[in-house]
C-alpha cells in the first residue's frame, strides 16, 4: 500500500506544470521514501536504527500531524494538475 501511495505521489509531481508544485510534491514523496527505507533498513540490520518515525504507523504528534498535512497538499496539487 505504501508504495503505490509513493508511485502516486510521484505520479502527480511528475505531471504537474507549476515547477512549485513540482518540487513540493517530489519533496514529500522523497521524505516519505527516506523515512521509509531509513525504517526497513533499520529492522534488517543494514544501518543502525535511527529514531526517524515511521510513516503513518508511528504513535506520535508532531510527525504525523506534518505527514497528514504533507498528504491533504499533495492531494491539493493533484486537483489542480493535469491528470
Amino acid at each position: 500500500i505504501f508504495i503505490t501511495l509513493l508511485y502516486r505521489i510521484f505520479r502527480i509531481s511528475a505531471r504537474s506544470e507549476n515547477k512549485v508544485y513540482h518540487l513540493f510534491s517530489l519533496g514529500i514523496g522523497l521524505i516519505l521514501s527516506f523515512s521509509f527505507l531509513m525504517n526497513s533498513y533499520g529492522i534488517t540490520s543494514i544501518t543502525p536504527i535511527k529514531g526517524i518515525a515511521v510513516p503513518f504507523l508511528s504513535y506520535g504528534g508532531s510527525s504525523v500531524l506534518a505527514i497528514c498535512i504533507g498528504i491533504g497538499m499533495v492531494l491539493m496539487v493533484s486537483k489542480k494538475a493535469k491528470l
